[in-house]
């Protein structure tokens, strides 16, 4: 389990685990991707506490994933020179082993989101 996995690096190797954070937000604000795309919800609950008044979330902060999911993008990084990251969410890919038909409202959304930011 990828969770398990990530809570267990933490709790043994503290500063890799923070290290990794920090790597993370390094590609964030050099390289300025368009998207990110949060997988999982203890992704997103990092995501959340490591980035706070960094970004702006559309809408209540305490929906569940599954609601973010079903949004789209429920929030951006606006930088000062103007560009723009577009945040979604979606539940863990494990967890549409069984059955990836779920996976498909969130995919529709997904490229409906490329589709109206490439025009």
């Amino acid at each position: 389990n990828d969770l398990a996995s990530l809570k267990k690096e933490r709790k043994d190797s503290p500063r890799q685990f923070k290290r990794g954070q920090e790597i993370f937000k390094e590609v964030v604000t050099e390289l300025r991707p368009q998207y990110i795309l949060l997988h999982g919800a203890y992704a997103l609950e990092q995501f959340r506490k490591q980035f706070e008044g960094y970004y702006i979330e559309f809408g209540p902060q305490n929906r569940s994933l599954l609601e973010l999911e079903g949004e789209g993008v429920f929030g951006k990084i606006k930088h000062e020179d103007g560009t723009e990251i577009m945040l979604l969410a979606c539940r863990s890919l494990s967890y549409f082993k069984e059955d990836r038909s779920i996976l498909a409202p969130f995919i529709q959304n997904f490229l409906q989101v490329i589709k109206e930011d490439v025009k």
